[in-house]
């Protein structure tokens, strides 16, 4: 046998499809755009700024590409082959579980490493600009090279331990949240308690070691002005190794994990259900849902999703509320606590509609990969009560964490309009433009709520992976506004003349239009070509 004969026909397999060299040439002409229109913005400042300037904004864009692409392409790359019931055959030959798991790292990860590698190019022409080392640049390179190592790994091995894709998913978003977020969040926590907190990274906090799994924190302390400054070079080593550690560990687990994980199936035990079923009865828990609609009754039936989004405001309320409280009680360092609070909102934002993306394709996906759907079209239930049905299922569970998030709004707009002082709000231009964030925010997701929805049980229909329709649906309704508000904030010239509130209003105003045309699109192609794509599989 070959060395690692997986590998080989995996990558055999890559090199055969379109979508290897698709992937390569989008993320070059992706860069190269962003790359001439950050050029054209700052062309009339000197060429050091230019140069910074090109490298911050290309290099975010690679950054954002590199967690986000790792984690999509790896996460449902062993539990789809444990749903298909394929796995099990290939532990009857002579593989051992690393040849398995590198041939699914290799194939899944060609599109990101090619991706990656198509854009270091562009990532290099601000050293001809000037105001960029050599050095400078490598540094980035490595900090890239293990940001897309450390994702891949954790998608594997959330993928190992989950069967469903949706599953495996959340767990890989969940865990990049815990190393890029979370732990991030407690040091500044633990940092304002010992009176260090600033909005910036001090380097003689005992408790540094919590930023080191943050590729973000990697990537900030790879360029000059952090590397050169006090203990710089040791923080930026230190969180180096410590993705590289972290990435081996999860692929070492995973390794040891998987002859023990493969045959799992999706029942239940016995046992436990019968618990679970008395505990219910016991609680006066179980009751009928029902509307007349029985997919809307089997959308329900599914507690999963709810499950994993109250887990999520269980972990973020508390945290957001955290950093209000003491923004406002605080006699000083107010406007760090207020922003981390802000951020902490938008991620809960955020995490709810790829929550909304992920339930919302995630039964026509899994109904068309197994041919469920297309045995759906023989029984008298027409295609408007299959929709509807679905559509009511996402809206009753979804409605309550909506209205919790228009709640977290309010009250960080109650407490920039009360305790302005505190905050440093009393401008007229900033109580405005804080006012068009949040109250804008209950627009957008208002907006983003039905075009995420028809638009995402639309790409679970065509798209062959579960993931693939998420983050396609997550980039075509959120993609815009980011990017058009991105070029907005470098454009100094501007934000000078329009200020801050120019800046949100076209964000949320570009989100709006986007959704609204994309959910009237969708919604036409999904009513008029639901049963010729449900029966044309692949």
């Amino acid at each position: 046998m070959t060395f690692l004969p997986v590998v080989a026909r995996e990558l055999t397999v890559k090199s055969r499809q379109l979508s290897t060299y698709r992937s390569r040439a989008g993320a070059a002409a992706a860069m190269v755009v962003m790359f001439t229109l950050v050029l054209i913005i700052s062309r009339n400042d000197s060429q050091r700024v230019i140069g910074q300037r090109l490298l911050n904004s290309c290099g975010m864009l690679a950054l954002g590409f590199t967690i986000i692409s790792g984690l999509f392409l790896t996460a449902d790359s062993i539990s789809a082959e444990k749903r298909d019931g394929t796995i099990g055959l290939l532990f009857l030959t002579d593989l051992k579980p690393y040849d398995v798991l590198f041939g699914k790292l290799a194939g899944s990860s060609l599109n990101a490493l090619f991706g990656l590698l198509a854009v270091f190019p562009v990532l290099a022409l601000p050293i001809l600009v000037g105001g960029v080392t050599g050095s400078e640049f490598a540094r980035l390179l490595l900090a890239f090279a293990a940001a897309a190592f450390f994702s891949l790994s954790i998608g594997l091995l959330a993928s190992v331990v989950s069967r469903e894709a949706k599953d495996a998913l959340t767990a890989a978003l969940a865990a990049m949240f815990v190393f890029s977020v979370l732990m991030p969040a407690l040091w500044w926590l633990i940092a304002l308690a010992t009176q260090k907190g600033t909005m910036g990274m001090p380097s003689d906090n005992a408790f540094n070691f919590l930023l080191w799994p943050c590729p973000v924190y990697t990537y900030l302390k790879a360029f000059a002005t952090e590397y050169g400054a006090g203990s710089g070079r040791v923080a930026y080593w230190s969180s180096l190794w410590t993705l590289l550690g972290i990435s081996v560990a999860c692929l070492v687990g995973a390794t040891l994990l998987l002859p023990r994980v493969w045959h799992n199936t999706a029942e239940t035990p016995i046992l436990w259900s019968r618990l679970k079923s008395l505990f219910r009865k016991a609680a006066g828990a179980r009751r009928r849902i029902d509307n007349g609609n029985p997919i809307f009754s089997l959308c329900m039936h599914d507690t999963r999703t709810r499950r994993q989004v109250r887990t999520t405001l269980i972990v973020l309320l508390p945290l957001w509320f955290s950093f209000l409280v003491l923004s406002v009680t605080r006699k000083n360092g107010n406007e760090p606590l207020f922003c981390a609070a802000f951020f902490t909102a938008y991620a809960a934002h955020l995490a709810i509609k790829i929550f909304i993306a992920l339930e919302a394709s995630r039964r026509f996906a899994e109904d068309r990969q197994s041919g469920a759907l297309e045995l759906l079209l023989v029984t008298p239930i027409p295609i408007k009560e299959i929709l509807k049905g679905q559509l009511a299922a996402l809206k009753r569970q979804f409605r309550g964490v909506l209205i919790v998030l228009c709640v977290m709004n309010a009250m960080m707009m109650f407490c920039v309009v009360h305790f302005s002082k505190q905050l440093r709000t009393n401008q007229d231009e900033t109580m405005i433009a804080f006012g068009m964030i949040f109250f804008g925010g209950m627009f957008a997701l208002a907006f983003d709520f039905p075009g995420l929805t028809w638009l995402a049980m639309w790409r679970g229909m065509k798209s062959r992976k579960h993931h693939f329709a998420v983050i396609v649906t997550m980039l075509q309704i959120l993609a815009p506004g980011w990017l058009l508000a991105f070029l907005l904030i470098i454009s100094e010239s501007r934000i000078g003349h329009h200020g801050p509130a120019f800046v949100v209003g076209i964000w949320f105003a570009t989100g709006a239009v986007v959704s609204l045309v994309t959910s009237i699109k969708a919604r036409r192609n999904i009513t008029t070509q639901f049963r010729t794509v449900a029966v044309d599989r692949f």
